[in-house]
């Protein structure tokens, strides 16, 4: 098959990653190459600024050695009457003179020495500093007499230096301290300080300072504050430069930059002196500084790659992943033409005249290929409408061709081997009338076991029931259990029966008008005992109006639900069946969903849904777990166009669900308002109880409310309960063991929950009972049994009075409270999962603390209880427990109950 050279899927995606990663490159190599400018450029000007330096100080090296020779001249000395001396302070005197920018200050004794050697400093500095727009100080510590004079630019006529303290002044003798103390280094002759700024006039300077030493006196010094404002380059930053002295390890004079943490540090020796000049950089400056001056171009840089970046994704989205899954798709559906072609047992070819090349076959084709003559075979065909039949290699072969209708000139040619053909044809034959012939065979067994034994059966039992009369009563047991096995003999028989007849279609189905809700009532009626037997709750679900009919044999419904409930009970040994029917107005189908709490059914069972017998069953007995129940469940209800499903689990039990069809015109989907204006109370513990109880009232009308609940309507017409209440004058007790109404007083009945009929009955006797006056209806035999219930009550109601009295003032009232209604909890927990062993335990532990209060009556109760654990009466055990609930609760101080 022909291939289309296709650009490799990541290519382009690979490109723009190179393109972008090209950009990223070039973005890093032009902040470097600013980075790089930026260094030699700060370098370069410390050099710079470095050599003015070196200048500098050997310009103020030549001006000290002037002075003190000046100092030191006594041949030139002006008159002492023409100085005019002010005090400013006792010890600090300034020298008026003539001079325009110089003043000279005297720290220490007015003495005439002083102010002439002040006055001939003042008049050199002025040629030194006269024509400078600078500030610049000068100190000098004479050594004859350690008089501090002060000779500055500053001029001292300023009112803040005048009438004011100032740096010059309050200086001064921290001045002379640090100039005497360097005076006394033997070793060092000229001293630079580092760089300091006078904040107020942003001004950078640095000291000089230079000690001479004469013979017979101390050491002079002369001392500069040299203003380098001047001297710094515009693009550096005077806060950051330091003089210090230079490294012992620094070798050579050649500038240095080095990195100390985040800050880069350059450095130049200054000629003629033993000091560098440093200017420090930080790294936060160096990153504003390349990011300001680069900000345009990695903006434009940013944004391309950006846009780089959304082309990628929009290639790689909707270009590469789209050719990919193509790509995926296209081999996917080659692979998978190839295994359906290779899988057939006709050979395929595809074949294209006009190259002359295949384009598609299968192993059968490729090996017919050789011996075949395709143009003539294709001439041929076309004469006998595209269909002929070949003989290749003694074997007769039928080609058909078919035309393709999107590539002109290409044949599909289909190659049947019409031989091997027929012996398919006849091996399907003899298979299926393999399986009708089993088919016939099991009928016939089948058959002949429901003729030949089944009347036995029948005479059997009648003998069996005749015997049953005439013998003892001691041997009746027996015969008993003899027919009762008779029974799901002859059921099973009947079933084979059924079975026969449904699979040989030998009778039509008839149908008719069923209103399945009633159908399933009854039949729960009639079978309820079973589940009481066996201790099983039953709960019916039914959300449908029993006026709803639909389409159906009554008869095989009747036995579809019989089988699914004789198998539930016998897979369940404990727990609860439910019954729920609902209509599905999606798919317009009756829901019957029967779920046991059981053990489950096996896989093996589970086979028998398709054959009968097909799977082994497990433990069965009496007949009611059949090999062919399920596979005759659904052959009913396949008779009734419906479907039959199974769910099964060892957790959760059984679920089996029936659809079937419904006609809308028959659904009838108002209820009666039976209770309307009817309300009802409840108090009903149990939650699948609830919501029957809830779904019935309203469907039916009547308004309710849960007694927990608070409302303002406070004229109610009775309670329905699931125990012992005798709070309200109108009860119904509902219990789902009961089969119809039972009235034990006129306003006390108990009915069965899973019945709405029985339900509404019951309510509506309550409400007649109600209304009518006892004396005028009930007989008077019935009149004395309700006036000694009424007086029972009354010697109850007294008797749990005075234990409150009693228990008020007893020391085990912390102790009948913590203990006993965690034992009635307990009582109603084991009662549920039937253990008799802790009720019993619960129980003698209760009447032992009922006999240490001396409560008779609830020690009798407890007493009672015992009874019917023994028993094994759960009715009893459960109406036993409520009676002390409510006694207990009686008990309870408000707050704890």
């Amino acid at each position: 098959m022909y291939k289309q050279s296709l650009l490799k899927p990541n290519t382009l995606f690979r490109i723009f990653a190179a393109f972008i990663l090209l950009l990223i490159v070039m973005l890093c190599l032009s902040l470097f190459n600013y980075y790089q400018a930026l260094v030699q450029s700060r370098q370069a000007s410390l050099n710079s600024m470095a050599s003015r330096l070196a200048y500098q100080i050997e310009d103020y090296r030549y001006q000290a050695s002037h002075i003190y020779k000046i100092a030191n001249n006594k041949s030139s000395t002006p008159s002492a009457d023409q100085l005019a001396v002010t005090g400013i302070r006792h010890d600090i005197f300034w020298l008026s003179s003539a001079n325009q920018s110089i003043d000279a200050i005297v720290f220490g004794n007015n003495k005439q020495s002083s102010n002439v050697l002040a006055s001939k400093l003042a008049n050199y500095m002025e040629i030194v500093w006269g024509a400078r727009n600078e500030y610049n100080s000068m100190y000098y510590l004479n050594g004859l007499d350690n008089t501090l004079v002060l000779v500055t630019t500053h001029s001292i006529l300023k009112p803040e230096l005048r009438f004011k303290e100032s740096y010059l002044t309050l200086t001064a003798e921290e001045k002379r301290a640090d100039m005497l103390t360097q005076s006394t280094l033997l070793d060092r002759r000229e001293i630079i300080s580092n760089i300091q700024k006078y904040s107020p006039d942003n001004l950078f300077y640095y000291t000089y300072r230079l000690m001479f030493n004469s013979p017979g006196q101390l050491t002079s010094v002369i001392s500069f504050d040299i203003s380098i404002n001047s001297l710094i380059p515009p693009n550096l930053n005077g806060d950051f430069f330091t003089i210090n002295t230079r490294p012992a390890s620094t070798g050579s004079n050649e500038p240095h930059t080095t990195w100390v943490g985040t800050n880069l540090i350059f450095s130049h020796p200054i000629d003629g002196t033993s000091y560098q000049l440093y200017y420090h950089v930080s790294l936060k400056s160096i990153i504003f500084n390349v990011i300001g001056y680069n900000l345009w171009l990695m903006t434009g840089m940013l944004i391309m790659i950006f846009f780089a970046l959304l082309i990628m994704l929009f290639i790689r989205k909707r270009l590469i992943s789209p050719n990919t899954n193509m790509l995926q798709e296209l081999s996917f559906n080659e692979s998978l033409t190839s295994d359906i072609i290779s899988h057939i047992s006709y050979g395929i070819l595809v074949y294209d005249f006009n190259t002359n090349k295949k384009i598609l076959s299968n192993d059968i084709a490729n090996q017919l290929l050789p011996s075949m003559d395709l143009i003539h075979i294709k001439e041929m065909a076309i004469e006998n409408h595209d269909v002929i039949q070949v003989s290749i290699e003694n074997i007769i072969y039928e080609v058909i061709l078919v035309n393709s209708m999107t590539k002109p000139n290409t044949v599909l040619f289909i190659i049947i081997d019409k031989d091997k053909e027929a012996l398919t044809q006849k091996r399907q034959e003899l298979a299926n009338r393999e399986y009708k012939k089993n088919i016939h065979m099991r009928k016939i067994v089948f058959e002949n076991m429901c003729t030949e034994i089944l009347p036995s059966l029948i005479k059997v039992d009648e003998q069996l029931t005749k015997l049953s009369e005439i013998v003892s009563v001691n041997n009746r047991a027996f015969i008993l259990e003899i027919e009762s096995q008779l029974f799901y003999i002859n059921r099973w028989f009947k079933n084979i029966n059924l079975l026969n007849q449904l699979e040989s279609q030998a009778s039509s189905v008839k149908t008719e008008n069923v209103s399945i809700s009633n159908l399933v009532s009854e039949f729960l009626k009639q079978n309820l005992s079973q589940c009481n037997n066996k201790g099983l709750a039953l709960y019916f679900h039914n959300n449908l109006n029993p006026d709803s009919l639909i389409m159906a044999n009554p008869d095989y419904l009747k036995q579809l639900i019989q089988l699914i409930w004789d198998y539930s009970i016998a897979t369940t040994s404990f727990g609860k069946i439910s019954f729920a029917l609902s209509y599905d107005a999606n798919k317009n189908v009756i829901l019957l969903s029967i779920k046991d709490s059981g053990t489950g059914v096996s896989n093996l069972e589970l086979s028998n849904l398709h054959s009968p017998f097909t799977g082994q069953i497990l433990n069965a007995s009496n007949f009611t777990r059949s090999g062919i129940t399920f596979y005759l469940c659904k052959l009913l209800v396949k008779k009734m166009n419906g479907t039959f499903s199974i769910r099964s689990s060892d957790a959760i039990g059984t679920h089996y669900e029936i659809t079937l069809p419904a006609a809308k015109e028959m659904l009838v989907k108002d209820f009666p308002a039976l209770l309307e204006d009817v309300c009802i109370r409840l108090n009903i513990h149990n939650a699948d109880i609830s919501r029957i109880v809830r779904n019935i009232l309203t469907n039916y009308g009547a308004e309710y409310l849960d007694l927990s609940e608070s409302s303002p309507h406070t004229d109610w017409d009775l309670l329905i309960t699931d125990n012992n209440e005798e709070c309200f004058e109108n009860i119904v007790k509902v219990n789902g063991t009961l089969l119809g109404i039972n009235q034990l007083q006129p306003h006390y009945i108990e009915t069965n929950y899973n019945f709405a009929d029985e339900l509404i009955d019951a309510i509506s006797l309550l409400i007649e009972n109600a209304e009518h006056e006892h004396a005028d209806i009930l007989p008077p035999d019935h009149v004395s049994t309700q006036a000694l219930s009424q007086n029972s009550n009354e010697s109850i109601e007294n008797a749990i009075t005075s234990y409150q009295l009693a228990l008020a003032n007893s020391g085990y009232r912390d102790l009948f409270i913590t203990t006993v209604p965690i034992d009635i909890n307990k009582l109603y927990n084991s009662e549920s999962v039937e253990d008799l062993t802790e009720l019993k335990n619960t129980a003698h532990r209760l009447k032992g603390v009922f006999a240490m209060l001396e409560f008779t009556y609830l020690h009798e109760l407890c007493e009672d209880l015992e009874r019917y654990i023994a028993d094994e009466n759960g009715l009893e055990i459960k109406n036993c427990i409520s009676v002390l609930d409510n006694s207990v609760k009686k008990l309870m101080p408000e707050g704890n109950q």
